[in-house]
């Protein structure tokens, strides 16, 4: 049998995947970041089997994000969709642990000893099998939706990415994250907008994509979706003053507006 990597090499082999990516967001040549995103993965390669949570979540985030950076969606999609399935297993363990703890205070306060002896054993072997750990922080969970959100649009699955920006709102464990997070705020706005557009639903995306404006005009492509929905809904008019509007404010970052 192969043994495990010990926890501190498997981060060394994680933390040089991630340096070589970053490596490659600074490339302009597609050849040589393509290069650079493969080798990230062929290091990631040899973390593969990790059986330490902490190091699986990072593993498979790190991976599905350079998946998304070669435009491997489909790939990136399912690690995505793994990770997700790992926080229902995680909010489940935590959910069975306060249980256990909350029968354990309560057979405890009664002297019911045997009774507390066995739910000490089942708290033991729930923390053993560590899936508790398994849980990512809320703004790694926004990140984790919004990424594959983003997948899906790329496939132009536009109906599932618009649910998973929907869910975001619906997930109370990000809720108290989101609101106060106005850059995530306004990807969810943003991706939703663009949707909506291409669902054709013109009135949605110019309302929800008004809103992101509202948060940051100067932001590059804010005003997009909402122009090209004003000019497919015809009124040109509010589309060519929206596209003014772009020029205006998002032309010192967007070279497209030069």
């Amino acid at each position: 049998t192969c043994r495990q990597p010990a926890p501190h090499l498997e981060k060394m082999v994680i933390e040089k995947a991630l340096l070589l990516s970053g490596k490659a967001n600074a490339h302009s040549d597609a050849s040589k970041k393509a290069i650079l995103l493969n080798s990230a993965l062929a290091e990631l390669d040899k973390v593969s089997d990790t059986e330490t949570p902490h190091t699986l979540i990072q593993h498979l985030v790190t991976k599905a994000e350079i998946f998304q950076k070669l435009e491997r969606h489909e790939e990136a999609i399912q690690i995505i969709s793994r990770v997700i399935e790992l926080q229902r297993e995680a909010d489940e363990a935590i959910r069975m642990g306060d249980e256990i703890f909350s029968n354990m205070n309560h057979y405890e306060a009664r002297g019911m000893q045997e009774e507390f002896e066995l739910h000490n054993e089942l708290l033991a072997d729930l923390l053993n099998k560590g899936k508790m750990h398994l849980k990512m922080r809320p703004d790694d969970v926004i990140e984790l939706y919004l990424s594959l959100a983003q997948c899906q649009e790329s496939l132009e699955d536009h109906g599932s990415a618009l649910d998973n920006y929907m869910k975001l709102w619906s997930l109370e464990e990000v809720q108290s994250t989101l609101e106060n997070s106005g850059p995530s705020q306004r990807k969810l706005f943003m991706g939703s907008s663009r949707c909506y557009y291409h669902l054709g639903q013109y009135e949605k995306a110019i309302k929800i994509g008004q809103v992101a404006i509202e948060m940051n005009k100067h932001f590059p492509g804010i005003h997009e979706y909402v122009a090209l929905s004003q000019l497919a809904s015809g009124d040109a008019e509010s589309a060519i003053a929206t596209s003014a509007n772009a020029v205006l404010y998002e032309a010192p970052w967007d070279k497209g507006n030069k």
